[in-house]
């Protein structure tokens, strides 16, 4: 990461949310936890503390702009949202914090009227994290059932050959 953006400046301006929906927008929720890119919290470790807070609040400010809303939050209510946000989705990998994000955009969670309520976007991103554990969960459980039933084939199957390898040898007994 470090050789490929040796600056935050340049890792947040290649990972603006522009940039990550065109590659991340189209993935379902689950998709997007596969990519297992950088996670923001591994962003404080390979940067600073503060780099992940600083890629939220660059993200909120685009989504101030996209929404029309300028003069709604001041800079330092971004950054105070912005903090409050990393600590509620802080595990949240790049591709899954563009999936978020898209959502919030769009109106998945609830709309916006004329002003962007804070308590309201800390309320969608803890949705968004029971939604992404609840949807883990089940394809894990998809996982786990498909590698039982592999491994039951292979048992059967092994069977199968244990039972052809007996009558093989036992063949001229039985005759």
């Amino acid at each position: 990461m470090l050789l490929k953006f040796p600056e935050e400046e340049k890792f947040i301006a290649e990972f603006n949310h522009h940039n990550c929906i065109t590659k991340y927008g189209h993935l379902s929720l689950f998709d997007a936890y596969k990519t297992d890119f950088v996670k923001l919290n591994e962003l404080s470790v390979i940067y600073n503390k503060e780099m992940p807070v600083f890629l939220i609040e660059a993200w909120i400010n685009n989504l101030i702009l996209f929404l029309g809303f300028n003069k709604t939050l001041r800079d330092y209510q971004v950054a105070e949202l912005s903090g409050y946000i990393y600590d509620e989705i802080h595990f949240l990998n790049i591709a899954e914090l563009t999936i978020l994000f898209k959502r919030i955009k769009t109106g998945y969670y609830g709309e916006f009227f004329n002003s962007i309520n804070v308590s309201n976007i800390i309320k969608w991103c803890r949705e968004f994290r029971k939604e992404r554990g609840s949807i883990i969960s089940k394809n894990k459980e998809v996982d786990l059932s498909k590698e039982g039933q592999e491994i039951n084939r292979a048992y059967l199957s092994w069977k199968k050959w244990k039972r052809k390898m007996i009558r093989c040898k036992y063949r001229h007994v039985i005759r």
